[in-house]
């Protein structure tokens, strides 16, 4: 539990200092998606070809407490020697089909560079149905045939794409329930004791 809330500190601190930055002034670049610490974040700008018509939805986005996908687009840049998953933003219903009719587009975008994160219980990805869950890029080389970075861009300019989506929520205040568990269980064992103690 102590590691867990090591990590949880050092994560708050991290997003902390990203948020903290002018996202202006980094640009970003190879080494930003190369980042082998899988706490660290980077925030910035980049010039990218966004691949359209091979967009997918992602599912398992909450939004406002209603269910809702994110849109992910392949992309290229000319700083980079891989393909990079784009999540260009989130909405309760997409149409993927009015996603696949936008041509490529070259666009200038702010956002974050993170590692993908998912649960134990997030189901994989069945491509052949094109249910998508998780932001795997083994998943999105076989899909696509091409190299991907295992950290993804999140978009933080979408209406530059496409009018309609939102940006994917990022938490920027981890919660800490340490007190309220602890309350909870001592509570239940407590009224376990009074009833059959």
């Amino acid at each position: 539990q102590m590691e867990r809330l090591v990590w949880k500190e050092k994560l708050q601190a991290e997003i902390n200092r990203v948020f903290a930055d002018d996202v202006t002034a980094h640009a970003l670049t190879e080494n930003d998606f190369l980042e082998r610490d899988k706490n660290k974040m980077a925030r910035g700008h980049i010039s990218i070809n966004l691949d359209m018509g091979n967009a997918v939805l992602m599912h398992g986005k909450v939004i406002d407490g209603v269910s809702a996908m994110a849109v992910i687009v392949p992309a290229t840049s000319p700083i980079l020697s891989q393909s990079i998953m784009v999540e260009i933003g989130c909405a309760a219903t997409v149409d993927i089909n009015r996603v696949h009719a936008h041509p490529l587009q070259k666009i200038n975008v702010t956002g974050l560079v993170r590692l993908p994160q998912w649960s134990y219980f997030t189901p994989d990805n069945a491509m052949d149905k094109q249910m998508w869950w998780r932001l795997d890029a083994k998943d999105f080389e076989h899909a696509f045939s091409q190299t991907f970075y295992d950290r993804f861009l999140s978009f933080e300019n979408m209406n530059d794409v496409m009018v309609g989506l939102r940006p994917c929520p990022v938490t920027h205040v981890l919660t800490n329930d340490h007190l309220s568990y602890a309350v909870f269980w001592f509570t239940m064992a407590f009224v376990l004791v009074a009833m059959w103690g």
